[in-house]
């Protein structure tokens, strides 16, 4: 769009984030028209130094340009008024203006995928990134221009200084991933670990289950793109997954590999600090939350999601209300996402009937039976501990433990070890187990007791 000013010379003012490639585009700018870019900081420029600017100016034949320009720098371009007829200006904000002079506004939009890849191609192939790798990348994160070439220096420094270090996926995710981090201003923590698919231990059912959620994130983006279902679903592209079931039995760890399968990052949301006592703010939180996480292309996490999204009650009085509205703003908020959602809960009763036909997929997390918690037992204890010879079939049969209660049992067992100077043993696990089951309010079979550990322990 033009604002026309009635006498006086011109700019051209581009809107855009940072790193969207304003000043690239305006340094092309000006070198057809045969000059180059002086860069001034908006936030930093003052009247005494307008004079030496303008000078360096037509010294260099350069367009002199103010990054970040805002409102307070209008009586800097007055200033300029007589002694540049064409000046260039960035902003973040499209709604600034430049009193005084014709003024040509350009919006720099968010690459899309076909440009993010033409962008990584350029930049990343050089270093040795293979043409799929760089397909796959440019799908997972929506990164500006400045970001990716950030990442791209950083790459080649770490490729110049270890010449042994591969060009191989995680390298460049990681490069990327670094680039894309949130700012969730403390609303939300990255939940990390190195497991894979291969290292849940879950019903087969509820494995195949996860295997096809993960089918789909990766399948969205081409049948939206692809085959044109963008134009028939213009919202509610996303996928909200809701993983229910009695406390530790899988469903954080398994939202932990779902996004590592997926290449993405896991943020899990701190409930207290997003809900508030005062009207509006809780809105105001959910919102940049998922502003944040569609930006980055994260995976967020809401676990013991019940709090949040419990069923509506009668409206008795305003509290109700607001409410009410609350869970009605994040049920919006969770359809409109076109990222992935993973919600977590014990008490799946809770939920809201509403948010519980929208999901996409729901997944339940059953207590493990007696062969999942053998697997379980054999796969706690890591290869240096350790160990005596342990009855895995007599642990699996004899404590009904969630996965959860046997990691507690595991460790503590070696903490038990380690304090007395012993191996791991039977005796060591099922004083741990009686610990656990203490907690549970659960009695331990009295045979076992006798068998394993001795009197007065």
């Amino acid at each position: 769009r033009y604002t026309a000013a009635p006498q006086g010379p011109a700019a051209v003012l581009l809107h855009g984030e940072a790193g969207s490639g304003r000043r690239f585009l305006l340094g092309q700018a000006a070198r057809r028209l045969g000059g180059c870019l002086l860069l001034a900081q908006g936030g930093e420029l003052g009247g005494e130094n307008l004079e030496e600017l303008t000078l360096a100016a037509a010294l260099y034949n350069a367009f002199f340009c103010i990054e970040n320009y805002a409102s307070r720098n209008a009586q800097h371009l007055r200033a300029l008024e007589n002694r540049l007829m064409l000046v260039f200006l960035t902003a973040d904000d499209r709604a600034t203006s430049a009193p005084g002079r014709m003024v040509l506004h350009r919006a720099v939009e968010p690459l899309t995928r076909s440009e993010r890849l033409c962008a990584m191609r350029a930049l990343f192939a050089p270093l040795g990134f293979i043409p799929a790798l760089l397909e796959r990348a440019a799908g997972l994160y929506p990164l500006r221009v400045g970001q990716m070439q950030s990442a791209a220096a950083h790459l080649s420094a770490d490729l110049l200084c270890s010449p042994d270090e591969k060009p191989d996926e995680e390298l460049l995710l990681s490069a990327l991933r670094g680039e894309n981090r949130p700012g969730f201003s403390g609303c939300a923590h990255p939940l990390s670990t190195t497991k894979r698919m291969d290292d849940l231990v879950l019903p087969a059912p509820q494995k195949r289950e996860l295997e096809r959620i993960c089918a789909f994130a990766r399948a969205r983006s081409a049948v939206y793109r692809d085959w044109g279902f963008a134009e028939k679903i213009p919202y509610g592209r996303g996928i909200s997954v809701l993983f229910y079931g009695a406390s530790g039995t899988g469903k954080t760890m398994a939202a932990s590999v779902l996004a590592n399968e997926l290449g993405l990052e896991l943020y899990r949301v701190d409930l207290a600090q997003i809900t508030s006592k005062y009207i509006g703010e809780t809105q105001k939180n959910i919102g940049r939350i998922f502003d944040e996480a569609q930006s980055s292309n994260c995976i967020l996490f809401f676990d013991e999601a019940d709090a949040l999204f419990a069923r509506r009650s009668e409206v008795s009085d305003a509290q109700d209300r607001y409410s009410n509205g609350e869970v009605a703003y994040l049920l919006q908020k969770t359809e409109q996402h076109e990222g992935v959602t993973i919600l977590a809960t014990n008490l799946l009763q809770n939920f809201d009937e509403a948010f519980r036909r929208r999901i996409t997929f729901m997944l339940r997390f059953p207590l493990p039976d007696a062969g999942l918690r053998e697997a379980l037992w054999r796969g706690i204890f890591p290869a240096s501990a350790p160990l005596d010879e342990l009855d895995y079939r007599l642990l699996a049969e004899q404590f009904e433990l969630s996965g959860a209660g046997i990691k507690n049992c595991a460790l503590n067992a070696a903490l038990l070890a380690m304090s007395e100077g012993t191996r791991i043993g039977m005796r060591e696990i099922v004083f741990a187990v009686k610990g656990e089951y203490d907690k549970l309010g659960k009695t331990l079979n009295p045979q076992i007791i006798q068998m394993f550990l001795p009197e007065g322990v």
